[in-house]
């Protein structure tokens, strides 16, 4: 099971960990880091925040520009956070797509560098994310009784 993104052909593309977690690099240095599938957390901003923060430097601070409730093209609810790493100057702009897909959750941190003009950017990561749909086919987990006999 993995969240999919319609990512362009020309983007290399690298799995991490051993969950379906992937790494893309897209143009002008932003990192698109896409989650394993989790199931849905109890205390769903906790775990918001905890993808926002991730690999922060110590001596910096994550500060919430904006929050949206959204759609994906398909129709699965998610949530797009905007934020910014800080350490006097911006230092990396982040977009969080986070989606409810049935029992599960999906989550996508896109890094993208400080010096970025996100009003460029903002339009082309949004519809990135906005493609976010679930595959439910793994060896590994069991997502739904008919598998046992597919």
């Amino acid at each position: 099971m993995q969240l999919v993104l319609a990512v362009p052909a020309a983007w290399p593309v690298r799995a991490v960990g051993g969950a379906g977690g992937r790494v893309v690099t897209a143009p002008g240095g932003a990192m698109v880091e896409i989650g394993p599938l989790v199931p849905l957390p109890d205390d769903p901003r906790a775990f918001v925040a905890a993808v926002m923060a991730r690999d922060v430097p110590a001596a910096a601070s994550v500060k919430l520009v904006s929050e949206s409730e959204a759609r994906s093209t398909i129709g699965w609810p998610m949530r797009i956070i905007e934020a910014q790493v800080k350490s006097g100057a911006t230092v990396e702009h982040r977009i969080g797509g986070f989606y409810e897909l049935h029992e599960w959750a999906g989550q996508v941190l896109v890094r993208i560098p400080g010096d970025t003009d996100m009003a460029v950017a903002r339009p082309e990561i949004v519809q990135l994310l906005a493609t976010g749909r679930p595959t439910w086919r793994s060896r590994e987990v069991i997502a739904a009784i008919a598998e046992l006999w597919s």
